[in-house]
């Protein structure tokens, strides 16, 4: 239990220390948009986005894609490092599906009236080694599986609440 414990503060702590890792803030639509620079597996990563009111971003279409390429490129010039980051979506059985549960996206190879929005890279999802669970978006816009134990940075996003 104490080492549950001192994770746990030490967690809490480093996610304090990431507020200033939020270098930049977009919004679009209903919703702002926060790349955090410091490289997480991607659980601490919806742990720290969830921290912060909100969750991974989950892309529902072409737009919003660009968008977050494009915010994740342009803080990527500044420090002239670009590495992809985690997105939203994680593997469930045979579909990735959202962080917040409202998206399921099927094996693109599979049809099903579920099917969103996506944007795999070709090739992609294949799961490589069994062992790519996580969702990731690359610099070319594409999404790619990954090993969610890997560390990425990361784009948090915060829906705003209607008036």
């Amino acid at each position: 239990i104490n080492q549950s414990i001192n994770q746990s503060i030490n967690m809490q702590l480093s996610s304090i220390l990431l507020i200033a890792a939020f270098t930049s803030v977009f919004a679009f639509a209903n919703a702002k948009y926060f790349f955090v620079s410091t490289p997480r597996s991607f659980e601490d990563a919806q742990f720290i986005c969830a921290e912060f009111g909100g969750k991974l971003v989950v892309i529902r279409n072409s737009a919003e894609n660009t968008l977050v390429k494009r915010l994740v490129i342009n803080e990527s010039r500044k420090d002239k490092f670009y590495e992809s980051v985690w997105i939203g979506y994680k593997k469930t059985g045979s579909s990735f599906k959202s962080v917040d549960g409202a998206v399921t996206i099927s094996n693109r190879r599979m049809t099903s009236s579920k099917t969103r929005y996506n944007n795999w890279a070709y090739g992609e999802p294949n799961n490589w080694r069994n062992s790519e669970h996580c969702a990731i978006l690359k610099d070319d816009g594409k999404w790619n599986d990954l090993n969610c134990l890997s560390h990425r940075r990361f784009v948090c996003e915060m829906l705003e609440q209607r008036k």
